[in-house]
């Protein structure tokens, strides 16, 4: 059966415009990038070239701002992956390209959503101050995110500061910003889950972390809050640079 996964909703042009100016930083390994780097950086593991990146962000790119599924997306990307001989290079050393391929689609699809998502939330939360946490369509679901399903907490709880959505590879949980009087027609704010965490150390690193469970190392940040972040101290940096230019003159 084809898979035609799209991101169910738009994708915010502060987004996209961030998306397009990653850095490219060939890597080896998912675990040389972590959490935060990850709105800094665009990294596909096992991809050196910095042509076969620039051109998977150009393709991807594309597939953000016109909401394109896999199945498109797959038809571009193949094609230029073969000419750059990723493809060819790296078939017999990554079991199942193509689902790699499609990891690499539905978790950009998804970081970069809830990353609009984010920016969306802050800008309504005086109107629309709770969050509700909700499985997405799946034929299995991770036990912790059950247990999560329905949790409501106001926007600034620092529990979405690790649990804000996607929490894995492959999580197709999502968030639903609701108002105070939804909030209450469904109990009323929930008290903050209780969080269990569990040691990981980074086989790459040496380095040892304590990660919540039911989340995948890595994965235990809100990369809208980062992107946020990352956008003031873009937009301060441009600013200075303004300044500088000015004076020269």
């Amino acid at each position: 059966m084809a898979t035609t996964w799209k991101a169910p909703g738009p994708v915010s042009k502060e987004a996209i415009a961030w998306f397009k100016a990653k850095r490219l930083k060939p890597s080896f390994s998912y675990l040389e990038t972590w959490k935060e780097e990850h709105a800094r950086a665009f990294v596909i593991a096992k991809v050196l070239e910095v042509d076969v990146l620039r051109e998977m962000q150009t393709i991807l790119s594309d597939a953000l701002e016109k909401g394109e599924t896999f199945e498109t997306f797959k038809k571009k990307a193949l094609p230029e992956l073969e000419k750059t001989g990723f493809w060819l290079d790296h078939a017999k050393a990554v079991r199942g390209v193509p689902a790699r391929l499609l990891t690499i689609y539905e978790t950009n699809m998804r970081v970069s959503r809830a990353t609009g998502q984010w920016q969306r939330i802050q800008r309504t939360k005086t109107a629309l101050p709770y969050l509700l946490y909700a499985l997405g369509p799946a034929a299995r679901h991770r036990e912790e995110h059950v247990s999560w399903a329905g949790t409501i907490l106001p926007v600034e709880d620092p529990w979405w500061d690790e649990h804000m959505t996607p929490n894995g590879w492959g999580c197709r949980c999502h968030v639903i910003q609701i108002t105070r009087r939804e909030a209450g027609r469904r109990g009323g704010p929930s008290k903050s889950p209780i969080v269990e965490r569990r040691r990981w150390r980074n086989p790459l690193t040496g380095k040892t972390e304590l990660i919540p469970r039911g989340i995948d190392p890595g994965w235990n940040y809100n990369p809208g809050a980062t992107t946020n972040k990352g956008l003031i101290e873009a937009a301060r940096d441009a600013k200075l640079a303004k300044k500088d230019t000015d004076r020269i003159k």
